[in-house]
């Protein structure tokens, strides 16, 4: 038998770090009578990722074998997603596998266990959404104040606080040299050499196409005064 241990956190996820779960996973396999044991983990990998799109809990499952147990420190750990976590689960069962939770919920064969495992799929699902829904609500609370959200776009720099956004007035000219171009038909790819030509850069040196074709397709929320 095989102890195939697992860990998990995302990007979102960082009160339970990987240390935490690799330490648990390691004092609890010291209980058990094994042959090999093994650590796979996904650092940086939502949950809520079908396990086929997870390296590390894909290549778990494709060396679980008969007898072995997949050790997660706890079940959340193994996705976000009910129909995932039921579907590795059967996996489980058909190799005669094990799923063990360190916490301990759900581990036993008894409909009570069965139903535990379920309202816990269902659970780390729901909680998977809150987690979404309260940081597009907070990204959409910095976009009403102004602040930076990742890259600052084109046509804006930040304020002397280092939060707040403000229009970088050279960059509108640009913007402005741009819209102009669009308004009098020419092709992106003109435009480009138009500009280039002309000395008139981008923040990082010369104009590509898909630099210039960033901006006047997603507008990188520029200015809305630019009219591009």
């Amino acid at each position: 038998m095989d102890i195939i241990a697992y860990i998990r956190v995302s990007t979102k996820e960082q009160e339970l770090g990987l240390d935490v779960q690799k330490i648990a996973c390691e004092e609890y396999a010291k209980t058990l009578v094994y042959d090999n044991f093994m650590i796979f983990k996904d650092d940086g990998i939502s949950g809520a990722l079908c396990y086929q799109k997870r390296p590390g809990l894909r290549n778990a499952m494709e060396t679980i074998k008969k007898n072995d147990i997949l050790l997660i420190y706890r079940r959340d750990r193994l996705g976000r997603n009910v129909y995932d976590i039921l579907s590795i689960e059967n996996e489980l069962d058909k190799r005669k596998a094990r799923l063990v939770s360190i916490s301990g919920e759900g581990n036993g064969d008894t409909e009570a266990d069965e139903f535990t495992r379920l309202i816990l799929a269902g659970a780390a699902q729901y909680e998977r959404k809150i987690i979404a829904r309260r940081i597009k609500d907070a990204m959409h609370e910095k976009k009403n104040r102004m602040e930076l959200i990742g890259r600052v776009p084109y046509g804006y720099k930040l304020d002397q606080d280092m939060v707040h956004l403000i229009i970088n007035e050279e960059e509108v000219r640009v913007l402005d040299e741009i819209s102009l171009l669009r308004k009098s038909g020419t092709s992106l790819r003109d435009s480009v050499q138009i500009l280039n030509s002309k000395g008139i850069y981008n923040r990082d040196g010369p104009w590509t196409l898909s630099s210039i074709h960033r901006i006047v397709s997603r507008r990188e929320v520029v200015p809305k005064q630019i009219g591009i």
